[in-house]
């Protein structure tokens, strides 16, 4: 037993696919916003914070960095609230919201955030089409799933696996076939 265990253990392949398999098993943290921080905490069944849309974790209230009480008046004036308030009519990013928050600001508008607030499926809905970090997974899945849509590298791992085969797929076949090859050599240099 302990000669099969030594051996899988120096098998760099085995030890590629545990990794693997011990970072797609961990759960990561995740970020959110009241309504909408309670509507993507239930549909995904993960523990949220204001940092999925906002730089700061604890939200836009406070005098940390990235927050209200921190910002200079001009800051304030970006805020996207005075910036609707104000109906600019080309939104700059807020000092307060993070690439996805703001993201949503541009892409929703004043009226339509405060409409999802009542009705989350609208958010839902009007982010199926969108891919943020371009990983193949749409931003309203990421919504549902409580993984970070402006970031690539977060997302559900079965997504990510079969988007980035679809995309790599005959690569993958070229290194398995290699594999494989070099296997099959070793076994035929042994005898």
């Amino acid at each position: 037993m302990e000669e099969i265990l030594s051996r899988l253990l120096e098998n760099k392949l085995f030890l590629v696919i545990a990794l693997l398999l011990a970072m797609t098993l961990q759960p990561s943290q995740v970020f959110a916003f009241n309504e909408f921080q309670a509507f993507i905490e239930l549909k995904s069944k993960k523990q949220l914070n204001c940092a999925y849309c906002h730089t700061n974790a604890n939200g836009p209230n406070g005098n940390d960095s990235g927050q209200l009480g921190s910002l200079s008046e001009d800051e304030k004036q970006l805020t996207a609230y005075n910036q609707f308030l104000n109906s600019n009519k080309e939104l700059v990013d807020s000092p307060i919201l993070n690439e996805f928050g703001n993201y949503l600001v541009k892409k929703l508008g004043y009226e339509k955030i405060t409409n999802a607030q009542s009705d989350l499926e609208l958010l839902v809905n009007e982010l199926k089409d969108s891919d943020l970090d371009h990983d193949g997974i749409s931003d309203a899945e990421e919504l549902l799933d409580g993984t970070l849509p402006n970031d690539s590298l977060d997302g559900n791992p079965l997504k990510l696996f079969i988007n980035n085969f679809k995309k790599q797929w005959i690569e993958i076949c070229f290194q398995v076939v290699a594999i494989l090859l070099l296997i099959i050599s070793l076994f035929k240099l042994k005898t």
